[in-house]
């Protein structure tokens, strides 16, 4: 990794779900050689890997509300996010938000897999 020698990066690992401590300090050691100010951003639903990751606290996000759940996939499923041209699938849609428990990911997939 003398690539990263004196150079600054931003490393984006997403959706990080393995607990293998080990396997972690093995990535992390040659990357601490890079320039002050590079930065690891660790994306995870386990708490036990945002601790592990630790160097700043977790910040852990909300899901969303109802309504903005709704107004997401409104905006995605219905064109031009107008809900009233098919007023008869507007309780449908809000059954299929209602089952995605506020997660955006959820709702962006469904939301684009049916547009009306």
């Amino acid at each position: 990794m003398s690539i990263l020698k004196e150079k600054r990066f931003l490393l984006v690992l997403d959706d990080v779900w393995n607990e293998n401590g080990n396997g972690w300090d093995a990535l992390r050691a040659p990357l601490m050689v890079a320039a002050r100010g590079s930065r690891i951003l660790v994306t995870t639903r386990s708490l036990r890997v945002s601790s592990m990751m630790g160097t700043v606290p977790t910040y852990s996000l909300k899901c969303l509300s109802d309504n903005d759940c709704w107004s997401l996939f409104k905006r995605l499923a219905f064109v031009e996010g107008d809900s009233d041209v098919h007023p008869d699938l507007v309780m449908i849609g809000k059954k299929i938000v209602n089952k995605c428990k506020g997660l955006p990911l959820a709702v962006k997939t469904l939301g684009k897999s049916v547009t009306l």
